[in-house]
C-alpha cells in the first residue's frame, strides 16, 4: 500500500522496520536545554517521564572533558549534571522513550 495512514490510538506491532524515524515538534518527549556557564546542572520539566522511562541526552558542544549525566529522575522531569562547573553554556538535547 502507499500513501499516508492516519490512527488516532495506538500502534502495537511486533516489529518495524522504517528508513526514517519523526517525532511531532509539539511532542513533549523530545527536546534541548542548556546547562548555564558556572553551574553544575540544569532542570528539564516535562510531565511525560513514567516508571521505566529511558531518558538519553547528547551534549551539542565542548564539555570540556565532562561527561552529561542524568542526577535525578521526578515525576515532573529531571536533571542534567556535570561534575564541575565550566565557564561556558552546554548545550544538550534530550529524549524519552517511555517502556510499557
Amino acid at each position: 500500500t502507499e500513501g499516508n495512514m492516519l490512527i488516532d490510538g495506538t500502534i502495537e506491532a511486533t516489529k518495524v522496520i522504517s528508513t526514517e524515524y519523526s517525532v511531532k515538534g509539539t511532542s513533549k518527549t523530545i527536546g534541548e536545554g542548556t546547562l548555564n556557564r558556572g553551574t553544575n546542572n540544569a532542570t528539564v520539566t516535562t510531565n511525560m517521564i513514567k516508571d521505566g522511562s529511558k531518558i538519553f541526552i547528547t551534549a551539542k558542544n565542548n564539555t570540556k572533558g565532562q561527561m552529561l549525566y542524568i542526577s535525578n529522575v521526578t515525576e515532573t522531569g529531571f536533571e542534567v549534571a556535570i561534575d564541575n562547573a565550566i565557564d561556558s553554556d552546554i548545550k544538550f538535547d534530550w529524549f524519552i522513550v517511555n517502556i510499557d
